[in-house]
């Protein structure tokens, strides 16, 4: 170890006098080891070997908030390496006392400001959440499907999206769908490895038979990650729409629309599942929301596709019936119940002498519209 000391301080031309600073290992924690090293030195009387006073974080800490790093710093450089992404800015450590030196109401504090970082960056990326909007709708009208990927924390957070479609717009599971790298075991346990496989990607969009009218919706904080370019590879093939919810402006990965959400670095430094998680999760809000708004799902602000499943869902329904129907909630439940409890279908029975049946396939012609089928009922009472 002494002979690899002296080469580096040869190596990189430092002083003479230059400290060296031991730490970790058997020089802290061995003191025999210690003395072997300092007896081996001797040969090298300008090296003075000292303790280390600050390691760990605080070291980190500290070395970042210099003006200029000290003459012995090696700064790597992006064309000096061997093709990887530059390093985006959720990899960097967060300004400020690290995490672990706060007290725990600075850290909620911290943890807090933090949050409104995410929701700003979401704000500012606007323009693309509403491209994607219409593409999403666009997509539902014509028949075709919504289909989230994404690996870890961004899978997981799509399929939870996929999953919440159903019960909130009363459409087919199949309308949104949701891949994870890993399969359903990732969504409980880490499969970390799974995210690195692009053809799996690629395999697992071809299972569902993606066609030209569905919009792919790419989830991915490092914008880097090969299984979400897998799948963006076989959506091109199929001629299908891509978007990319990413918080790396530098990302590598290429899509129709990108979502760019620059939430900076994290509390935990690398850990995408705070901030970054928390824009992707305020960005599929508003993709689903948005498109099924847009496609004829949601009236006068309700959730009119809602599939009423439990005593609170079916009190919430009634509520809906009366408010828009214009009548007691005792006629809004009778028509919810002629109706199989399906609130647009209630609606329409209202407006016009309707059987069930006749409600839905009316509905139907207008795509599941209930403003349009509206519409079609305003001059012709029951």
């Amino acid at each position: 170890m002494s002979f690899l000391v002296t080469a580096v301080q040869k190596k990189l031309g430092l002083p003479p006098d230059t400290p060296l600073f031991e730490y970790g290992g058997l020089l802290s924690g061995c003191p025999l080891f210690r003395e072997f090293f300092h007896q081996s030195l001797r040969h090298c009387d300008s090296l003075k070997a000292v303790p280390c006073p600050v390691t760990g974080h605080e070291a980190l800490y500290r070395l970042s908030q210099l003006k200029t790093p000290p003459p012995w710093v090696y700064t790597w450089k992006r064309d000096e390496g061997c093709g990887l992404p530059t390093q985006s800015d959720t990899e960097m450590p967060y300004s400020g006392p690290p995490l672990d030196a706060l007290s725990v109401n600075a850290l909620v504090a911290r943890m807090h400001a933090a949050d409104q970082e995410a929701v700003a960056a979401v704000g500012e990326a606007a323009e693309a959440m509403a491209m994607a909007i219409e593409q999403a709708a666009h997509s539902i009208r014509e028949g075709g499907r919504i289909i989230y990927a994404g690996a870890g924390t961004s899978g997981r957070l799509g399929v939870l999206d996929a999953s919440e479609c159903p019960p909130t717009f009363g459409v087919s599971p199949d309308r949104v769908r949701a891949l994870i790298a890993g399969g359903d075991h990732a969504l409980r346990f880490s499969v970390e490895g799974a995210e690195d496989s692009a053809e799996q990607g690629a395999s697992d969009l071809q299972l569902l038979e993606v066609r030209s009218c569905d919009f792919v919706v790419g989830i991915a904080a490092s914008g880097n990650t090969p299984y979400v370019g897998g799948v963006f590879r076989a959506a091109r093939a199929a001629g299908a729409a891509t978007a990319l919810i990413t918080s790396n402006p530098d990302g590598t990965l290429e899509a129709d629309i990108r979502i760019v959400m620059n939430t900076g670095p994290e509390v935990l430094t690398g850990s995408t599942r705070l901030k970054a998680g928390t824009a992707a999760k305020l960005a599929l809000n508003r993709i689903s929301t948005g498109a099924f708004t847009r496609a004829g799902f949601v009236y006068q602000g309700r959730m009119v596709g809602m599939t009423p499943k439990n005593a609170k869902l079916r009190r919430r329904a009634v509520h809906i019936v009366a408010e828009l129907g214009g009548v007691a909630e005792g006629q809004a439940l009778d028509a919810l119940e002629r109706s199989g409890y399906h609130i647009a279908s209630a609606l329409l029975m209202l407006r016009r002498p309707l059987s069930r049946e006749e409600a839905l396939d009316f509905l139907a012609r207008y795509g599941g519209n209930l403003r349009n089928a509206l519409a079609d009922t305003a001059d012709k009472p029951r």
